[in-house]
């Protein structure tokens, strides 16, 4: 996730109070990716209370359950994924 997409959901969570962002990756499943993940938001005002973090799933009900959550699913910016998925919704999500 580039530093100008950080920026653009910090905006947004400022801009919504009571929203949270949901981030799922399996990148997010490495302890280090997911604390330097809480700690860029946090150095926009952005508290851990705000971010819905989420791995790698094994299974179908754990990926649903997740999707679940969402009230509303954008992509604002170009996937750091190299080539892009096509076959999910994506992993950025506004609940």
């Amino acid at each position: 996730m580039t530093d100008e997409t950080v920026r653009l959901w910090a905006r947004i969570l400022h801009a919504v109070p009571q929203s949270r962002l949901i981030l799922k990756s399996r990148h997010l499943s490495d302890k280090g990716i997911l604390q330097a993940t809480l700690a860029r938001y946090a150095s926009h005002g952005i508290g851990a209370d705000r971010l819905l973090l989420a791995g790698h799933l094994n299974e179908r009900g754990g990926h649903l359950a997740a999707y679940n959550q969402v009230d509303m699913h954008w992509i604002p910016s170009p996937t750091t994924e190299s080539p892009p998925r096509q076959k999910h919704c994506g992993w950025e999500f506004l609940c």
